[in-house]
């Protein structure tokens, strides 16, 4: 990535997530450590060893939440399965998180709803991006569930991004129901490729 395109992903992360005095953020991914180190918000890394999440201790990261005070979290769907799977065995309530994002590959629906019941007090955004593109489209979590064999709900796309679908075929059901599907492609400040 170029630092163009790394400073127009930063400033549109600002905006859509403005930070806020005295935030403590513990983020997976590198680019939102990248986006933080540019606010002067103050992060933790997990405490994963060697940061290879097949070593993920989730007691480990229980810990950090509460003892760093940490206000936000990102990570991405095995991340939070597999803390969610401890808070469940321990039954945790994270009281003082007041955001977090899930992103990295498709979110099932269950998985923010039952995310919901240990951040009680926290908004939970879908943020749905790739390598090339962060953010593509965000989603803030309501009561509402979504129809997963309707697809996965991304939300709103970032107003900066052209975007279209490129159809690349068919998803039959039974003998009755044919949807087409296709491929994302984006263009915009914020997207590392040229060509897309």
């Amino acid at each position: 990535r170029s630092h163009k395109v790394l400073l127009a992903q930063h400033q549109i992360l600002k905006k859509v997530f403005p930070p806020w005095e005295n935030q403590r953020d513990l983020p997976l991914f590198p680019n939102i450590l990248l986006h933080n180190l540019s606010n002067g918000t103050l992060s933790s890394l997990p405490g994963i060893k060697e940061f290879k999440l097949q070593n993920l201790d989730a007691a480990v990261i229980a810990d950090q939440i509460k003892k760093q005070k940490i206000d936000t979290l990102t990570g991405n769907v095995y991340y939070f399965q597999k803390l969610l799977q401890y808070f469940k065995e321990k039954n945790i309530q994270f009281p003082n998180v007041k955001a977090l994002g899930i992103g990295g590959s498709p979110v099932p629906e269950y998985l923010v709803h039952e995310l919901q019941l240990f951040f009680s007090d926290a908004d939970i955004y879908i943020i749905y991006g790739s390598s090339e593109a962060e953010p593509i489209a965000i989603r803030k979590i309501n009561e509402t569930n979504q129809q997963p064999y309707k697809g996965y709900c991304v939300g709103e796309i970032m107003h900066s991004l052209d975007l279209r679908i490129a159809p690349i075929g068919n998803l039959t059901f039974g003998n009755e129901i044919t949807i087409p599907v296709g491929e994302i492609e984006v263009k915009g400040p914020h997207v590392a490729l040229s060509n897309t």
